[in-house]
C-alpha cells in the first residue's frame, strides 16, 4: 500500500517542481519572452501546480482511509482496468501523432515553418519512442 502512495506522491512532486519552475520562467524572462508564450508557459505552470495539488490532497485522503487506499490499490492492478487503460493510451497517442504530423504539415505550407517544424519534429520523437519502448517490452515478455 505504501508503495503506491509514494509513487503519487513522487509524481506529483515533480509536476509540483515543474509547475513552479515554469510559473519562475515566466516571472524572471519576461522580457526575453513574447506574450504568447509567456501566456502558454504560465498556463502550463498553472495546470500542472493545481493538478498537482490535487494529486497530493487525494494522496493525503487515501493514507487516512486504509479500506479506500486498499479499493484503490486493488483496482489499479485489475487486468480488465490496465487494458482499458492501455487502450485508451494507445488510442490518445494514434490521435495525437495523426494531429501532429498534419498540423505541422498545413502549418509549414501556410509559412508558420518554426511551429510546423516543431509539431513535426514531436511527431517523429514520438513514432522513435514508440519503437524504442515497445522493442524493450517486448524483450521483457
Amino acid at each position: 500500500m505504501k508503495n503506491y502512495l509514494k509513487k503519487t506522491f513522487i509524481a506529483s512532486g515533480i509536476e509540483l517542481l515543474i509547475g513552479i519552475i515554469a510559473i519562475f520562467i515566466t516571472i524572471f524572462g519576461a522580457n526575453r519572452l513574447s506574450n504568447a508564450a509567456l501566456g502558454y508557459i504560465r498556463g502550463f505552470g498553472n495546470a500542472l501546480i493545481v493538478v498537482s495539488i490535487m494529486l497530493m490532497i487525494r494522496g493525503f485522503r487515501l493514507s487516512k482511509n486504509k479500506e479506500l487506499l486498499e479499493k484503490v490499490e486493488v483496482n489499479s492492478a485489475d487486468e480488465r482496468l490496465i487494458a482499458i487503460r492501455n487502450q485508451s493510451a494507445a488510442a490518445t497517442l494514434q490521435i495525437s501523432m495523426v494531429v501532429e504530423a498534419l498540423g505541422g504539415f498545413v502549418l509549414a505550407l501556410l509559412g508558420h515553418e518554426a511551429i510546423g517544424l516543431t509539431l513535426c519534429a514531436m511527431y517523429g520523437l514520438q513514432t522513435i519512442m514508440y519503437f524504442v519502448f515497445f522493442f524493450v517490452n517486448e524483450r521483457k515478455n
